[in-house]
């Protein structure tokens, strides 16, 4: 590899690795200038649990899987307004992929949110598949 072909290739790994930066020189000192002065800006969001309102419960589910069919497992755990846990389910579920583990925690909190005759209920899920297709979306 010439050293124009390797100075095009950090050049490019710049521009796909640091997409924030908006001019890279394409000479050696300008891009080892840019690196040294580059201050990455980090965004964050804080996420909370809040307990829901009177009345009501948070059903908070999550299935887990590998990539492909795998060991699977689903959990869900239902509190009430002062957050205290009224239940909560963990299981096994033999090989899944994550689509199926996931539909499967949404099931089994559904069935037992209807057995046990609770009247209102907010859902939470971290599975966007999940939340479209409740949607309809």
């Amino acid at each position: 590899m010439t050293k124009h072909q390797f100075q095009k290739n950090v050049f490019y790994f710049i521009k796909v690795c640091f997409p924030r930066i908006k001019q890279v020189p394409f000479h050696w000192d300008g891009m080892l200038y840019t690196l040294q002065v580059y201050k990455p800006r980090i965004h964050y969001l804080m996420v909370q649990w809040d307990n829901p309102d009177e009345g009501w419960v948070r059903c908070n589910m999550d299935g887990a899987s590998k990539v492909k069919p795998r060991m699977s497992s689903y959990e869900f755990c239902i509190r009430d307004s002062k957050g205290n846990l009224i239940d909560g389910k963990a299981h096994n579920i033999g090989f899944n992929n994550n689509m199926e583990a996931e539909s499967i925690a949404t099931l089994k909190a559904l069935v037992y949110y209807l057995s046990q005759n609770l009247l209102h209920i907010h859902l939470e899920t971290d599975y966007l598949g999940i939340i479209n297709m409740i949607r309809g979306v």
